[in-house]
């Protein structure tokens, strides 16, 4: 907490490597220019988070883990102002423009039934479709989507591992995307 991509994009412009900044005293983390507050918050981090353990429940889950400069790190994200500093990726994104889904949790039966009849069309388009895997329209979009044979891309904001992964109800879905 306190540390977003704005600090960590000015981390990288400092130090050679994120590693060195993650070593550095809380001194050298605010002449880095990051704000006192993220200086504080990754001192104090430092004694709670392991890296190497972090990393290894990272891989326990079948993820890969990018930043703006690796090479599948999709180039749409890497050209915002501010990217993602970290995404938690398990599969491949598409390295193509797709159609993002996006609705409420609680559809009328008409809703339900035009997101469900948009899929095939967009999958045969060759577009993915992506969503948040929320309730709702999300879910039929990324259902359609699978059942036409299409590429489906989850964009959560829990955790991807089991006790986190919100909503629940959806693991089974996530897991077939």
């Amino acid at each position: 907490p306190g540390v977003g991509a704005s600090a960590i994009a000015q981390l990288q412009s400092y130090f050679p490597s994120l590693a060195d900044a993650w070593r550095a005293s809380t001194r050298e983390l605010q002449v880095s220019g990051v704000h006192a507050e993220a200086a504080d918050a990754i001192g104090k981090g430092r004694a709670d988070i392991d890296p190497d353990a972090r990393y290894a429940q990272t891989v326990k889950l079948g993820l890969t883990i990018l930043a703006p400069g690796d090479p599948d790190y999709p180039i749409a994200l890497a050209n915002l102002s501010r990217p993602p500093a970290i995404l938690y990726v398990r599969g491949r994104i598409p390295d193509r423009l797709g159609i993002a889904v996006v609705g409420t949790r609680k559809p009328t039966v008409y809703g339900q039934q035009v997101c469900a009849a948009l899929g095939p069309p967009l999958v045969r388009a060759g577009l993915p479709i992506g969503s948040g895997l929320a309730f709702g329209i999300d879910t039929i979009a990324h259902q359609s989507a699978l059942t036409s044979g299409g590429i489906a891309v989850g964009v959560i904001g829990s955790g991807l591992d089991p006790a986190s992964f919100y909503p629940a109800a959806n693991r089974k879905l996530a897991d077939a995307l």
